[in-house]
Formats: C-alpha cells, structure tokens, sequence
C-alpha cells in the first residue's frame, strides 16, 4: 500500500535500520553529534527516498534480491563515492538486485534512491522504446542526458513533497499514479537517452571481493572484536592488500576501520546496558580497550561525552 514516513535519529544504527529496501551498515568517520534525517514514499511500484546525515561515513548497502536500484546525489557538499568512483551531481548509480555496495563521503551528504523491480523497467522500457531487446539494470554509473537528469531529479523532489500531503483517498490514488507513470517515464529517459552515458568501472573485482569477504567476517563476530593480524590470517591476504581495499571503498586503512568500528560497539553496548548491572570498565575491557584512560579521552573526543555519561544516560 502507497504511503509515506519522515524519520530522523541520532543513533546510526536506528537509521541504517530504516533504510529500504537494503540491508545497510553505517559507521561514522569523524568526531561529533551523529544526525540524520530519512523520508520515505511507497508508491505501487517504487519506492524513493531522501537522506542526510551530519557526520562523514562509510557504509555497506547490500540490496534486496527482489530490487533495483538508481541512487544520485542531491547536495552541494563533497561528492559521495560508490564503490571507488565519485558520484557527482550529474550521474546515477545504479545496483542490481542482490548487490553490495561500498560508499564513504568525506563531509556530511544527502542522497536519493527510487528502487523498483526489474521486471517493473523492462516493462515501462519496452513500452516506450518499443522495441525487443531485454534491458537489465546492472551496477555502473550512467551519466544521462542533462534534460532528463534534470526532470529526475525535479521529479524525485516533487513526489517526496506531494504524495505525504495529498488529501482525500481518491485524491492519493490519483496522485501515486501520475506520479508513478512519470517516474518511470523519466527513468526510462535517463538509461535509455542519446546523450553522454558512461558505464564506470565500479571498484576493481579483487578488492571489491576482499571487500565482500570482510564484511562477512564482521557479521560473523558479532560484537566480538577482531584486529588487523587476524583478519588478514581469516581472509589470506596481505596487510598492504586489505589496506588498498579498504583505501579504495572505504576511504580509510583497516586499522582505522577496526578501530572505530570497536568504538561504535562500544557507544551501542553503553547504550544498551542497565547502569544497575553494567560498568564501562566491564564493557570497555570485552571490546578489548585496555588502557581506560585512553578509551576515555578517545571515547569523548569522538562521541562528544564521556562513556559513564553514556552510560547514565540509559533509555528505558
């Protein structure tokens, strides 16, 4: 059923929870108070939505099976970089279903995604090229036909702004599918124009594996921390393999990756904990911070309070 939600949040993990249809992993790069903002509109057939975050990042988006994906930048700040190639304000980047994807920005960023099946663009591509070849969405960046980027982007604005205030509910019916015959009318005018399209390379094939295999790695620890010697034991590559990887997608070595990625399971298990039953030095020490005075100053330093005030502060 078409409808709508304006979210925001403070915690990273509660917005890559909400993010659709995905399964994302968010980990802030930079010191400071974590802020985002997602609004979301299910039409029949699409589904678009609009982010921003306050933080630069990097994250993991690995795509529903069932979904394609077109995803563009819409701020004015640094671009964002997918998969080893910056995403400029001129050009899609476009998923498969089932793909994994690798994206950092180096300052806070907005984004925009419209999904949809595959099935659902080769039946609106057939339609209005009329002709039989058997189109696919694959993962490259097209840079299409200013005009019709433009009407995109109008589009996406457009529909993110008028389909949460319709008002009576045949009015909403009528609304959602206008909107949608012109969405994808403008789809298929972006992939399928005559103007200036480049498919890019996205990230060489070896280190986007690498890349996979890590993060496969992480989801299998859990909470457990793991460090660079290990990881590159479990994964059979080198240090100066992993590290061009990790600079590749991630903007980042591993060591700084690993770092904060134990830091951020430091913040959510504070968080998580009961003050009555928890200390921080018990919840430092299992994420494997041994010098205290040290977790403190780099805890506040990146969180901006200490982690007892974390601690303290327990939602019930």
């Amino acid at each position: 059923m078409p409808g709508s939600a304006s979210l925001s949040f403070t915690d990273p993990y509660q917005y890559q929870e909400r993010i659709r249809p995905a399964e994302v992993q968010i980990i802030a790069t930079a010191r400071g108070e974590f802020r985002a903002i997602l609004s979301q509109v299910e039409l029949h057939r699409l589904t678009l939505q609009c982010g921003w975050q306050s933080l630069p990042a990097m994250a993991r988006a690995a795509l529903h099976w069932s979904r394609s994906s077109i995803m563009f930048h819409t701020g004015t700040a640094q671009p964002i970089r997918a998969d080893g190639t910056d995403l400029d304000s001129d050009v899609l980047a476009l998923g498969a279903p089932g793909e994994e994807h690798f994206f950092q920005t180096s300052s806070n960023c907005s984004w925009a995604t419209l999904t949809l099946t595959p099935e659902t663009y080769t039946a609106a591509r057939t339609t209005l090229v009329a002709d039989h070849f058997n189109p696919t969405m694959r993962n490259c960046i097209v840079r299409p036909p200013p005009v019709a980027m433009t009407r995109l982007r109008a589009l996406h604005h457009r529909v993110m702004r008028l389909v949460p205030s319709a008002g009576s509910h045949g009015a909403h019916r009528q609304i959602v599918r206008a909107a949608e015959h012109a969405l994808l009318a403008a789809v298929v005018d972006c992939l399928e124009g005559e103007g200036n399209r480049t498919v890019a390379r996205l990230g060489s094939r070896n280190s986007t594996t690498i890349m996979r295999r890590l993060y496969e790695l992480l989801d299998q620890s859990g909470s457990v921390p793991l460090y660079l010697m290990e990881v590159c034991a479990r994964l059979g590559v080198s240090r100066r393999t992993l590290h061009a990887a990790c600079a590749e997608h991630l903007g980042l070595g591993p060591h700084r990756f690993l770092w904060l990625r134990r830091m951020r399971l430091a913040r959510q298990a504070l968080i998580a904990a009961d003050p009555r039953l928890a200390t921080v030095t018990g919840i430092a020490t299992d994420l494997g911070f041994w010098e205290l005075g040290r977790f403190s100053v780099h805890y506040k330093w990146l969180f901006g309070e200490s982690p007892s005030a974390t601690l303290g502060r327990r939602r019930v």
